[in-house]
């Protein structure tokens, strides 16, 4: 009988989350950045363009991280490159925060998976 090894699993299960964090970062542009987006309030306060849907990942960390820690980030010498978390809090929806917490959250999660993944891989 043969047997899929773990790390093939665990391979697999990180691809797979890092596409669906994918598609709900489409998604989550298209519902909650476009309004953002056309809002005069919030449209200075989302954060720089550094990296394709870097805007996304910005807004969507603000809504994740604890509130003293983006209020830190934001503070320091680079503290431009990061979305305004009070700002965008208040004009977001639950759904909106629901959202972008989930696409975080599974974009880290895949990302992390996949760095143990290929260190495991690499060691044994």
């Amino acid at each position: 009988m043969n047997r899929i090894p773990l790390l093939a699993v665990l391979f697999v299960l990180a691809i797979a989350g890092g596409l669906l964090s994918m598609v709900l970062a489409g998604v989550f542009g298209l519902v909650t950045l476009r309004k953002l987006g056309k809002n005069p309030q919030t449209q200075g306060c989302m954060g720089m363009h550094v990296y394709p849907w870097g805007q996304a990942l910005s807004v969507a960390s603000v809504m994740t991280l604890p509130r003293g820690y983006e209020r830190w980030r934001r503070r320091g010498r680079v503290g431009y490159l990061f979305a305004d978390g009070d700002v965008i809090l208040a004009h977001t929806t639950r759904l909106d925060r629901w959202l972008g917490r989930t696409c975080y959250s599974l974009a880290m999660f895949s990302a992390a998976l996949l760095g143990v993944v290929l260190v495991i891989h690499s060691v044994f």
